[in-house]
């Protein structure tokens, strides 16, 4: 198996996105969960790559959650 390329906390340990993550998890298959999960730590890595402040950062990663 080859390392990843990047390695990133899940944003879902963002305190302010915790709740959310806990409710989306109720509401969608485990498949659909990790789908989710990969696509707000790749946006919160290119938010971040593109010099993002704190707020915005949180802001992709909850958009991602939520989406």
């Amino acid at each position: 198996m080859t390392e990843p390329l990047f390695t990133v906390n899940s944003p879902c340990t963002r305190p302010s996105v915790v709740p959310y993550c806990a409710r989306v998890k109720e509401r969608v298959s485990p498949r659909r969960f990790e789908h989710i999960v990969r696509v707000a730590i790749l946006s919160e890595t290119i938010a971040q790559a593109n010099r993002f402040t704190g707020g915005e950062v949180r802001a992709v990663a909850l958009a991602a959650v939520l989406h």
